[in-house]
């Protein structure tokens, strides 16, 4: 699992994701299941290079939501992948959704631009966009003016 999913993964769970010195902080801690606190772990390096980025814009890029209507469950979303918690769906999407995004920006404006990983995370946000649609959620991603 990316850094990224598993900072959206945070958020999904309500909790403020901070750097301090050379630490991730969680607050409030409490909130974050145990086994997603030792994923975060094992992704430490790469969260904190994910938080942190000097002299460059966190967000040149924006997640717009126009509207949430969950879709009734339990539905098909994939071949495979059935949904039966529309707003949990809804929810840890719209959280992976924006730090994909984040990560995203962050390629495009650092020093040295990386276009597979730029695309590679673009084609993740046209999926993230899909699935949301999907679920009943209508969201974009436009630029921060």
């Amino acid at each position: 699992m990316t850094a990224a999913a598993i900072l959206g993964e945070l958020r999904a769970c309500g909790v403020e994701v901070y750097v301090t010195g050379d630490r991730v902080g969680l607050r409030p801690a409490q909130a974050v299941p145990p086994a997603l606190i030792e994923r975060a772990r094992a992704v430490r390096d790469e969260l904190l290079a994910l938080l942190r980025t000097p002299g460059v814009p966190a967000y040149p890029l924006r997640v717009v939501v126009d509207v949430i209507a969950p879709r009734p469950t339990p539905f098909e979303l994939s071949p495979g992948v059935r949904v039966v918690d529309t707003e949990r769906c809804i929810r840890v999407d719209l959280a992976e959704l924006e730090a994909v995004v984040a990560e995203y920006s962050r390629v495009w404006a650092g020093p040295s631009e990386s276009p597979s990983l730029a695309r590679t995370l673009g084609e993740r946000i046209e999926e993230l966009l899909e699935r949301l649609q999907a679920c009943g959620a209508l969201v974009r991603v436009e630029a921060v003016q």
